[in-house]
């Protein structure tokens, strides 16, 4: 609490201005007079002697901690945390036989404890070393009847010395043991590995193992949010996160996901209004100021922003992170002369980070001095070979100054240097591509997808490269290709649904957003997108029913999109004012786009208000956006007119 806080402070003020004016003498005698008193509380006898502690301690008499966690261990019998405290003042005092023998007869006393053991393994990890501590805590988790915990703490110092099968052994034993309260746990740590294997699936699956029996198990949940982010399912993120911070109000890890995943979920003001409240709340914290000064920044305030940055600069003038921010910052506000100084201190503050140089050759770029951009880029690549960003970025002002022979040349050499860097066989598909040179393309996507098959991105150029020749079935089959493999089912299954409903292949673009939506069920892209085709001109009654399944999902993400297909389903359903509703909310959010004033004004024709369907079936006309349905608009507003 704050007073006992302030009476913590107050101890240590009088404790450091006694020895300070050389009257430790007077300290020690006014201390051990009141500790001498009949009638002195526990409490205050506790005070009394930690506030010796600190005093001898910073003098440096440690043989004199000794008598006073004696008595503590007296006052406290079953306070292992005295007894370790007492066998460190014997420790530093050159008493190692008596210190270890004073945690072993704890041990020896409370044999069905694990905390007495994990005291004795802290002291054997600081006098006499790691592998003298995990050895003894080996043969103390291999005891018949060992506890859970001991298991536990054994495997994550497994972890730690990086010998991950050692751990994995100890955390399924643990994981099968129900009988033990650490098992889900154990089930946490196996869920971790998995997933820093690449292993989602198995991860995510032990998650909810973890949360059916446990629902608000912290690490469970940040695992699972973490999952849903990376696979772009923000609303499933959102609850995690949220479920978490119910309990922990303050876990900033935990605040700064639930921020980006607001920020995916394009709900940028909640995810404005959550930093802003826990900046406040604790403006110390580097992380959240951080992620405040780019919310300042995302709303123009760049003043602000960059003030705010300074702040943290101040503290750690060498963080990569915020200078970066910095210069982000700078150049949104077009100082550019300022974003030079912040590229340079970059260069300045880590020699082998590409990051100053990538920076530098954006700008000359900015300012069309070509040739010095490129010798920027090509700076970053010696400092990191696999530096993807100023690879790219080369690339592009290759291909755009008409340079596409140095393109090839330096990305001929990046594959011949480093065969299984998949970056560069894909950039030179891309060049491939733009000069139009289709088999070079072809055959540079393929090399990347023949390394990796599970990489999306050269299936998206080898689709595009078949498309630009007007081959639609080779492109559609690149794409299938692709989400056969499993290589990011979302985006691809969605990209080949697209184009296979704009081809006239309804029932396919159907049969593709039903396999996503059948191994990503969390999906509310696929459930929107499917939605929307279930309910078009073709709809069956079938079909409506089937879409209006898919309602609370979509309803549950707040973006103008999954509103309007939500009241564009209510409306096709039949269930007019629930249409409305949704329609106007999704108008609110995006008034300027025209098909949702189509999508209200036919709600509004439909439930018999004239003159509000007039209203908004006028904006839907006279508006230059393209969309499905204008015709449909016009002959409705003709109609009502």
């Amino acid at each position: 609490t704050t007073l006992e806080w302030n009476r913590r402070q107050r101890q240590m003020c009088i404790r450091d201005r006694y020895i300070k004016d050389d009257k430790q003498d007077d300290a020690f005698q006014l201390i051990n007079e009141t500790l001498a008193l009949p009638d002195l509380n526990k409490r205050k006898r506790k005070e009394l002697n930690f506030l010796l502690i600190g005093m001898y301690d910073k003098l440096g008499k440690t043989e004199k901690l000794i008598p006073i966690y004696q008595e503590l261990v007296e006052m406290y019998p079953d306070d292992a945390g005295y007894r370790y405290r007492l066998a460190r003042a014997y420790a530093n005092n050159n008493q190692i036989d008596e210190a270890e023998k004073i945690l072993l007869n704890a041990i020896e006393g409370d044999r069905g404890n694990a905390e007495p053991v994990l005291y004795y393994i802290a002291f054997l990890n600081h006098y006499e070393g790691v592998e003298v501590a995990t050895s003894k805590l080996e043969e103390f988790a291999a005891q018949k009847n060992s506890s859970g915990m001991l298991r536990l703490v054994l495997g994550r110092r497994y972890l730690a010395q990086d010998r991950e099968d050692d751990a994995r052994e100890v955390f399924e034993s643990l994981a099968q043991d129900v009988s033990e309260i650490e098992y889900l746990e154990a089930k946490n740590e196996l869920a971790y590995l998995y997933l820093k294997e690449g292993q989602s699936e198995q991860a995510m699956a032990l998650a909810n193992e973890v949360i059916a029996e446990q629902a608000n198990n912290t690490r469970a949940l940040i695992l699972r949010g973490t999952i849903a982010l990376s696979e772009r399912d923000a609303p499933q993120a959102i609850a995690d996160y949220r479920t978490i911070l119910r309990d922990d109000p303050e876990n900033t890890l935990v605040i700064r996901q639930l921020a980006a995943a607001y920020f995916m979920n394009d709900q940028k003001d909640l995810a404005r209004e959550l930093v802003q409240k826990a900046f406040e709340a604790n403006s110390d914290d580097p992380d959240l100021a951080l992620l405040h000064a780019r919310f300042q920044g995302d709303a123009q305030d760049y003043d602000s922003a960059i003030e705010t940055v300074s702040d943290i600069l101040d503290e750690n003038e060498s963080d990569l992170a915020t200078i970066k921010t910095l210069f982000d910052l700078q150049v949104a506000k077009k100082d550019f002369d300022a974003a030079k100084d912040t590229a340079e201190r970059l260069k300045s503050e880590s020699e082998d980070n590409p990051l100053g140089y990538y920076l530098s050759g954006a700008l000359l770029q900015n300012e069309q001095k070509f040739e010095e951009a490129e010798q920027q880029y090509l700076k970053a690549l010696e400092k990191q070979p696999r530096a993807n960003e100023p690879l790219t970025q080369l690339v592009r002002l290759y291909v755009a100054q008409e340079q596409s022979d140095k393109a090839l040349a330096l990305l001929n050499e990046k594959i011949e240097n480093d065969p299984e860097y998949l970056v560069p066989y894909n950039l030179r598909g891309d060049v491939g591509l733009a000069t139009k040179d289709y088999d070079l393309a072809v055959e540079s996507y393929e090399a990347a997808i023949s390394r990796n098959d599970k990489w999306w991105v050269p299936y998206r150029g080898l689709s595009l490269t078949y498309a630009a020749q007007g081959d639609m079935q080779n492109s559609m089959a690149s794409l299938q290709r692709g989400f056969d493999a499993g290589a990011d089912t979302e985006r691809l299954g969605t990209d080949l649904a697209i184009m296979q409903y704009t081809q006239g292949d309804r029932q396919g673009a159907i049969s593709t957003y039903e396999k996503v939506i059948a191994e990503l069920p969390e999906s509310v892209l696929a459930k929107n997108n499917l939605a929307m085709i279930l309910v078009d001109d073709q709809a069956s009654e079938s079909d409506i029913a089937q879409a209006v399944t898919y309602l609370d999902d979509i309803i549950s993400v707040e973006q103008a999109a999954s509103l309007d297909t939500a009241g564009w389903v209510q409306l096709k359903a039949g269930n007019v004012a629930e249409a409305i509703d949704l329609l106007e909310r999704a108008v609110e959010l995006a008034p300027q786009a025209a098909e949702l004033h189509y999508h209200l004004g036919m709600a509004y024709a439909e439930s018999g208000d004239t003159v509000k369907a007039i209203e908004h079936l006028t904006k839907a006309t006279e508006s230059e956006q393209e969309y499905t349905g204008k015709d449909n608009a016009r002959a409705k507003l003709e109609e009502i007119s």
